[in-house]
């Protein structure tokens, strides 16, 4: 069932709003009433014998699930090393060992949303340990020797975590999509809320809440109900959404965060993805309340999109970073072609797609080795000639190609029914780098931008690995029910 003409056609009405979460001190009282959701996470293959992906992407994405042991530790040490199964002793501590149908037990923890800066990354590497770890996925496999090894080797950011369970639900792999949704269910707030990542060798959360990545979770929970004829993560579905429509500004769309001022058109997009999605679950299960609440909210933040969030006309027709931000992501583009296809509006999707490729592609692009600590990839080497896409326009952005936006914009030329051949041939240039069995590099050179708050490098990631699959096995994810 299509979105269009379902979830759109709602009067435009805009809800009442709830107060923010506050955030950083001012919010230390009530956070002490904030407890995870917690439950049992049901473990898939390697850590149970069933469930095995038939495809070599599939099974190096399951593989990235739980956290794994730092290379260059000493074999006695390993004894403390974090690990889903097992009954060893860590961190002096004795630990009962999980049983194949359960992960280790959640962290009960009660944490205040706190205000980072553009480097949450280099600040998540300083939080203390704690002692549980998760069944999330890793979002780098890293080279032992590269400086950023110890920093985030066991990082899961959680919006990788959510693409994969997607991904596994774009490609029936059942047990593996509920491994991940069973953890990210577990670790939801009951105010619906999740962290933005995790150290899933301890359980420990970094204490930021995004709108798009709970969005993201939203999407992947009620996208599995729906292809394996379920409910089992409603409930989680419709926390999630609740607490998006709470950080409702007066314009419709959805704020970045707790406590934050500025509306990101990437976290009202997957807004508008998810609720729209969550509305056509509920209309199916004849809830009438709940599809007339969440396809209203999803119509609300649409018209507002439209209004506020899009620029220029004709073959120039794109999408901005955000409500009076001009900067333009490439991701943000995939997006919003999908948003506008949704709406029934296949020529605007074109033209914004046609955008994308046009103003966003890089080619002649090789991968080099480097020891400078600022750009190190002592791992990998290539020739090419690769071809793809950087991940924002403009001078100012990171002169990178960005591998993620290949196959995000090879789903979305299959979505709108032109030929992929040209975006297939460079996917599979670029994965023969690493070979079928690993997952594909993030970027062809590592690189850190301040100004934008982000980093790149030439490792193995969870995110464009999933969004291949997606790409190739679900190229209407996110346009029909």
């Amino acid at each position: 069932m299509a979105i269009v003409g379902t979830a759109l056609a709602f009067t435009v009405i805009v809800p009442t709003l709830s107060p923010a979460s506050p955030s950083g001190t001012a919010s230390a009282a009530k956070a002490k009433k904030r407890h995870r959701s917690g439950g049992r996470v049901h473990l898939a293959w390697p850590y149970a014998k069933k469930g095995r992906p038939a495809d070599p992407l599939g099974r190096w994405l399951a593989r990235q699930a739980g956290p794994t042991c730092p290379k260059h530790r000493k074999k006695k040490s390993h004894k403390n090393c974090s690990r889903l199964r097992g009954g060893k002793k860590r961190a002096g501590k004795k630990q009962k060992g999980a049983k194949a149908s359960e992960a280790a037990a959640i962290p009960a923890l009660d944490r205040a949303p706190r205000r980072y800066g553009a480097d949450p990354v280099a600040r998540i590497a300083a939080t203390a340990n704690l002692s549980s770890p998760l069944a999330l996925t890793r979002s780098y496999e890293i080279p032992a020797g590269d400086p950023s090894y110890s920093r985030l080797l066991n990082w899961s950011w959680t919006y990788d975590s959510a693409v994969t369970a997607a991904s596994f639900v774009a490609t029936g792999n059942h047990a593996q999509a509920k491994q991940v949704l069973d953890q990210l269910a577990a670790l939801q707030f009951t105010d619906g809320s999740i962290d933005i990542a995790f150290d899933i060798s301890t359980g420990k959360g970094a204490a930021t809440y995004r709108s798009g990545t709970i969005a993201w979770v939203g999407l992947a929970a009620t996208k599995y109900d729906g292809r394996f004829h379920t409910s089992t993560y409603r409930t989680m579905a419709k926390k999630a959404a609740d607490y998006l429509l709470t950080l409702q500004g007066p314009t419709g769309l959805i704020k970045g965060g707790p406590g934050l001022d500025w509306y990101s058109t990437q976290h009202n997009l997957l807004a508008y993805e998810f609720l729209g999605h969550l509305a056509l679950e509920l209309n199916n299960a004849r809830d009438s309340a709940g599809y007339q609440k969440y396809g209203t909210a999803a119509a609300t933040i649409g018209s507002a999109i439209q209004s506020n969030l899009m620029a220029g006309h004709g073959s120039s027709t794109h999408f901005i970073q955000g409500l009076g931000d001009t900067v333009e992501p490439l991701d943000v583009q995939a997006y919003g072609a999908l948003f506008e296809l949704a709406n029934g509006n296949s020529n605007t999707a074109k033209r914004v797609l046609s955008y994308a490729k046009s103003h966003f592609q890089v080619t002649g692009r090789s991968i080099v080795k480097s020891t400078n600590p600022a750009t190190y990839n002592n791992t990998y080497a290539a020739a090419g000639p690769f071809s793809g896409y950087k991940p924002y326009q403009g001078d100012a952005g990171p002169d990178v190609l960005w591998f993620e936006a290949t196959p995000m914009l090879r789903l979305v030329t299959a979505a709108v029914g032109d030929s992929t051949s040209t975006l297939d041939s460079w996917i599979a240039s670029w994965m023969a780098v690493t070979g079928s069995s690993v997952g594909p590099l993030q970027a062809d050179q590592a690189l850190t931008n301040v100004a934008l708050g982000v980093e790149y490098h030439v490792w193995s990631a969870a995110a464009p690995a999933a969004w291949v699959l997606l790409s190739q096995n679900a190229p209407t994810f996110f346009t029909s029910y």
